[in-house]
């Protein structure tokens, strides 16, 4: 078994749809009189961050308040098997990806989409975004066919030019939670895996950062 981690760090000053503060909160120096030696006290830190930054899941009441928190979405949502999906050596590239160039990507893959699939999209290169997200037929493709979440290596699943968040709003009015922020897919592209990436389980959350991994070989 072999595990990939798929996620992006948090740090001080990043800057993820939304500032991220990282601060001391107790320090060792300041702690230290409270241990005895070998221990040299204990730190902690302060985080002041949204619950979508960095590597994140959206739930339901990201859009809507009356939907879903985070904390009430079923865990078994944030794992099961993926496929990864390369579109990030279109030499073309640009705008969203639909139903067509899927599954015209899907059989080129040699994989298949089954139900409760999570599909995960690598559509960046070198750092720079080829395909701005996905379109809002195939975001129904995805409800249609079962598909138990939708991520991908970029901030957003939409367009930035599309105000109305097509996929978003197809996507989470049918309870499919959308992962954004994936990072290091191209270790994974186009092979069948093991994923999870559980949320915390914050009250009334509306997303949360996620520790997102992919296995290898898990069977």
């Amino acid at each position: 078994m072999k595990i990939i981690d798929l996620s992006e760090e948090i740090y001080d000053g990043q800057r993820s749809h939304f500032n991220v503060t990282v601060r001391d909160f107790l320090t060792h120096a300041h702690t230290a009189p409270r241990l005895a030696k070998p221990a040299e006290g204990y730190g902690t830190k302060l985080l002041m961050m949204p619950d979508h930054v960095s590597t994140h899941v959206d739930a339901p009441s990201h859009y809507w308040p009356d939907r879903n928190n985070i904390d009430e979405v079923p865990i078994e949502r944030f794992c099961g098997e993926a496929i990864v999906i390369d579109f990030s050596q279109d030499p073309t590239g640009g705008g969203v990806i639909d139903v067509e160039m899927f599954e015209e990507a899907l059989g080129e893959s040699g994989l298949e989409l089954r139900a409760d699939d999570i599909v995960l999209f690598h559509v960046t290169r070198d750092g720079e975004t080829v395909y701005e997200g996905i379109s809002a037929d195939l975001a129904d493709h995805f409800v249609n066919r079962g598909a138990k979440m939708v991520g991908i290596d970029r901030g957003t699943v939409d367009a930035g030019f599309h105000k109305h968040k097509p996929a978003h709003v197809i996507l989470l009015q049918n309870d499919v939670p959308i992962i954004e922020g994936l990072r290091h897919l191209d270790r994974v592209v186009n092979q069948r895996i093991m994923f999870f990436g559980l949320p915390l389980k914050i009250r009334g959350g509306t997303g949360s950062p996620i520790r997102a991994v992919g296995v290898l070989d898990w069977r």
